[in-house]
């Protein structure tokens, strides 16, 4: 062995490559290969992690708190936690406590609170890892407090309902590059304040319903998939909530009802630039629309349409309502010049794209000159 350190030293021709330094260059990696990953806290975090650990399991009654003084928070790094009963992240008055999982794996027997009391604020991450939740998650828990949780190219299961912004709280849940499951979603659950949903590059499913039961609820669908089993309502409370579906969604499925109450509003962001599938940007099984609530169409990119275009937007396999085919629709984004309109064919709701004469004839003069152009080259 020291022959071989001799050889590397004369190799290196560098007087600090010694025996000692050669041992580092050669246990380092392998000590990275076999490292472990972590549970960390700061603050008040109870019961106390073990430190260093890569496992973590507690009893079926064993609560977990995260929050009580400045500063708390929880780390979990390529680690497995079992929380058999319930965690709380956000339990300090004015304060902010935080959760993270990276690259790890966490369960919870019941349930999940995040910002549980006034004044309280819980931020909670997930990265790369999977979550099960085996009852409920609650994300903002009284009046005055704020919840927000970032899914991130994970997997969250949820046994039962997500409930959002209760009795007054706050609620964000983001999802993004991840998939996501539970039974139900319920927005301003019991006159909370404002909750958000949104989903961008992930898949969205639920069983049962996805609701705005008596507060605020705003689901922006941007990319992705989203089949809900039940009914989706929106604006049916007492407060401000809306659906912004863009036709970036490769699917959206709702197994049963559309509803849109008078405080509700029903969006479609339209990018004219993505070619039309053929199939509604929504399926449904019936629409139930109030004509109080707000109809709007949004539009970019409307210069890469050269041809006079149709965009099937609702679709239901149900017969759709006079009431509802004679709600106005209002198009925003609208250039001069430009024919767009909505129109029911069957129980299908299409939007209709005629460009005007003049860019017609703009890209026939266009094509025209390119093909000169090609000519003249040969």
């Amino acid at each position: 062995m020291l022959d071989l350190f001799s050889r590397l030293r004369r190799l290196a021709g560098r007087p600090f490559l010694t025996a000692k330094t050669v041992a580092v260059f050669f246990c380092v990696p392998f000590i990275c290969a076999q490292a472990n990953g972590e549970i960390t806290y700061s603050g008040t975090v109870t019961p106390i992690p073990p430190a260093g650990s890569d496992t973590w399991s507690l009893s079926d009654r064993t609560t977990v708190l995260v929050g009580g003084s400045s500063g708390s928070a929880l780390t979990i790094s390529n680690a497995t936690v079992t929380a058999g009963y319930i965690i709380r992240v956000g339990q300090t008055d004015n304060e902010t406590s935080t959760m993270s999982v990276t690259n790890g794996t966490l369960s919870v027997g019941f349930n999940f609170f995040v910002a549980e009391g006034a004044s309280r604020t819980g931020v909670v991450e997930f990265n790369n890892s999977t979550i099960t939740a085996n009852s409920q998650i609650y994300l903002g828990y009284s009046r005055g407090s704020t919840a927000s949780m970032y899914v991130t190219n994970s997997t969250l299961s949820v046994g039962s309902r997500v409930a959002m912004g209760n009795f007054g709280g706050t609620a964000l849940l983001e999802l993004r590059g991840s998939t996501m499951s539970a039974a139900s979603i319920d927005g301003g659950f019991d006159y909370g304040q404002t909750s958000v949903l949104r989903v961008v590059d992930s898949t969205l499913s639920t069983t049962g319903n996805v609701t705005s039961s008596g507060g605020a609820l705003c689901v922006y669908l941007t990319s992705g998939t989203a089949t809900i089993g039940g009914a989706v309502l929106i604006g049916t409370g007492s407060q401000q909530s809306a659906l912004v579906v863009s036709n970036k969604m490769s699917d959206v499925s709702i197994g049963q009802t559309l509803s849109i109450g008078a405080n509700g509003k029903l969006q479609f962001d339209i990018d004219a630039s993505l070619l039309a599938t053929g199939d509604p940007i929504i399926d449904a099984g019936a629409f139930l629309f109030s004509e109080l609530g707000q109809y709007v169409v949004t539009l970019e990119n409307l210069d890469s349409v050269l041809s006079d275009t149709q965009i099937l937007l609702l679709g239901s396999s149900q017969t759709v309502s006079q009431a509802v085919k004679d709600i106005a629709w209002q198009i925003e984004g609208l250039p001069d010049g430009y024919d767009i309109t909505t129109e029911w064919i069957g129980d299908n709701l299409y939007l209709n794209i005629q460009i005007p004469e003049p860019a017609v004839a703009s890209a026939v003069l266009g094509m025209l000159s390119l093909v000169a152009v090609l000519r003249r080259r040969k």
